[in-house]
Formats: C-alpha cells, structure tokens, sequence
C-alpha cells in the first residue's frame, strides 16, 4: 500500500482528443524529467507489450492467446482494485482497459519525437527541468511543432 488516502480522479465523457492531449503531455514531462527510464514505463504496460507480436509477427494462436489473456488479467486485476477501493466504476467499463492501455503504448512514442505540449489553448516547449516556455508560432522552428500537431490530430481522428 503507497498511501492511506483514495483520491477520487474521474475523468468522464472525455473526447479521445481530450484524452492523448492529456496523455501526451504527462508523456513529454516524464520523458524531459526521466530521460531514458521513460523507457521503463513502455515494459510496464502489460497489454501493449503482449500485443507487439500480434503486430510485428502477425495473427497466430500463440499471438491472438497472449494478447488476449493478459487483457484479461488485466481486467480482472483492474476490477478487484475497483471492487476493493470502492470507486463505483461501471462493471462494463473494465472492458474497455485493454483498449486504453493499447491507446497510451501508442501515445507513449510521441514524446521522443516533439518537446511541445498544447496547455489550456497555449503552446508551449518543454526545457530543462520542465520548464515550459512559450512556443514560438512563427519562425523556422515552428514548422516542426506544427507537423507533429497534424500528425496527433490525424491519429486521433483515424481512431474514432
């Protein structure tokens, strides 16, 4: 047990949009103040990882069993902390963990390639220490946060 406080974090009838934006910048902040143990966090999601060889080796039983049975552990682990926590979440909506996990292994590669956040309708770089900095909109520099904007964007909306 890390604490003896429930805090109480519903974040419902978010937009996917709302969602990445969200993850993607707590994203960027651990990878400016980690650095390379941001690669930890990759190893941790459970459900990404044992769904990369369906992706990178393709449909087989071995492949299809494996991504399937640790999203299955992962909603039963999910659900028992539910239960055990008392957080009044919908039994169905343990069903969609798997799906979210596979959502943030993906927003997980965003950080290493764009050090902007989108905040509160204010761009900003993300510099040492994470120390957020006005981003410039004009210049020779911009092109590069505009890019992976579009890039965001398109992904989100592929995913709807």
């Amino acid at each position: 047990m890390l604490s003896e406080y429930t805090i109480n974090n519903s974040n419902e009838f978010w937009s996917l949009g709302k969602f990445m934006n969200r993850h993607t910048r707590w994203g960027k902040l651990r990878w400016q103040i980690g650095g390379m143990k941001y690669f930890s966090e990759l190893i941790g999601n459970t459900v990404f990882m044992a769904s990369m060889p369906l992706f990178l080796t393709g449909f087989s039983t071995f492949t299809v069993a494996l991504a399937f049975g640790v999203s299955g552990v992962k909603i039963l682990g999910d659900l028992y902390l539910g239960r055990k926590t008392s957080s009044g979440m919908n039994t169905l909506a343990y069903l969609l963990a798997p799906l979210k996990d596979l959502i943030i292994g993906c927003i997980w590669f965003v950080p290493i390639l764009s050090n902007t956040v989108v905040w509160r309708g204010n761009r900003y770089l993300i510099g040492r220490d994470s120390r957020l900095l006005p981003c410039p909109e004009n210049g020779i520099w911009s092109w590069r946060y505009r890019i992976t904007d579009v890039l965001k964007t398109r992904i989100a909306w592929s995913m709807k």
